[in-house]
């Protein structure tokens, strides 16, 4: 585990995970806002300079254990300190839109850089910040079934194994569960505004009680991140294993990046988390995520990866 403040600048690899952040998911990704022809030397700014990390403490990624983080986000922060170290840096916990007020203050006068980690990359926030290339890959919002039932949902898939959610949601027979209140992004939202209701749609705010729920089949799916439901299913240690499936329209993947502050302080961290992720696209940090996914999916995501790494050769990136 890791303590809440470090003398490395590599805390950006503790990702968290935002219903809100999941509304840029359906988005066309911009062009990077990081200008290469922005060099920064050590010598431009104070090398001890203090680099503030606003991040929300979120579990799984991160939690909170006797004052230190634990998670699978702390174990890449841990992975990184081992190898590198810049600036001592100051983690605080704060609401996204004060964090981001911060931001635009610290650019606006460059007298102290803040960066945020495992945010969703934007036209509006590629105007106004530094922002890197990604940093992990992580599966967005799924259907999650009991693995010994996912053929059940096969009439419901197309050719790429997709779910056709509009087409599941019609057909009574199979009992959901979503959460009230909470945004799973822009496309899933407006299926449900026109198609999530019915006596076979459960509504509550108890998102964590899904898996009990569907260990006793008192339904058959309901919606979240897979790792979300995984690490809901080992906390309240159900031997019920599960499977996520994805959804028709959605990104294979929701590309968590880190976003900086304008200064030079914030373009030195982003060129120096590029060089590491240039150098190594095989991404050794990103186990912890794979590790708390479930089997399957965990199988599947190896499978994304591999294969998009393949069209990024043949394409020559």
């Amino acid at each position: 585990m890791t303590k809440l403040v470090w003398s490395a600048v590599f805390v950006m690899f503790v990702f968290a995970f935002a219903p809100a952040d999941a509304l840029a998911q359906r988005k066309p990704q911009p062009a990077n806002s990081y200008d290469p022809a922005h060099k920064v030397e050590d010598h431009d700014f104070a090398v001890d300079a203090e680099i503030l990390w606003a991040v929300d403490v979120i579990a799984p990624a991160f939690r909170l254990e006797n004052d230190q983080l634990a998670g699978y986000g702390a174990q890449a922060v841990d992975w990184f300190i081992d190898r590198i170290a810049h600036h001592p840096i100051k983690l605080t916990s704060l609401p996204r839109g004060r964090a981001f007020d911060i931001m635009r203050h610290a650019s606006a006068t460059n007298d102290r850089t803040v960066c945020m980690p495992g945010l969703l990359e934007t036209e509006a926030r590629a105007r106004e910040f530094i922002i890197s290339n990604t940093v992990l890959s992580q599966f967005p919002v799924s259907v999650i079934v009991r693995a010994d039932h996912a053929d059940a949902f096969a009439p419901f898939m197309n050719d790429a194994g997709e779910i056709d959610l509009v087409r599941l949601l019609l057909d009574r027979q199979f009992d959901a569960a979503l959460e009230s209140g909470r945004s799973y992004g822009e496309l899933v939202d407006d299926i449900l505004r026109e198609y999530g209701f019915g006596e076979h749609v459960q509504k509550t705010r108890q998102s964590a009680d899904f898996i009990t729920m569907l260990t006793l089949e008192r339904i058959d799916w309901f919606l979240a991140y897979p790792i979300e439901a995984e690490h809901h299913r080992l906390a309240a240690n159900h031997p019920a294993m599960i499977k996520s499936l994805p959804i028709e329209g959605m990104p294979d993947f929701l590309d968590a990046k880190i976003i900086c502050s304008t200064t030079d302080a914030g373009y030195h961290v982003i060129e120096h988390t590029n060089a590491i992720i240039a150098e190594m696209p095989d991404m050794p940090w990103a186990t912890g995520y794979i590790d708390l996914l479930s089997p399957d999916d965990a199988k599947r995501y190896q499978e994304l990866i591999k294969n998009r790494q393949a069209r990024n050769i043949r394409a020559g990136n």
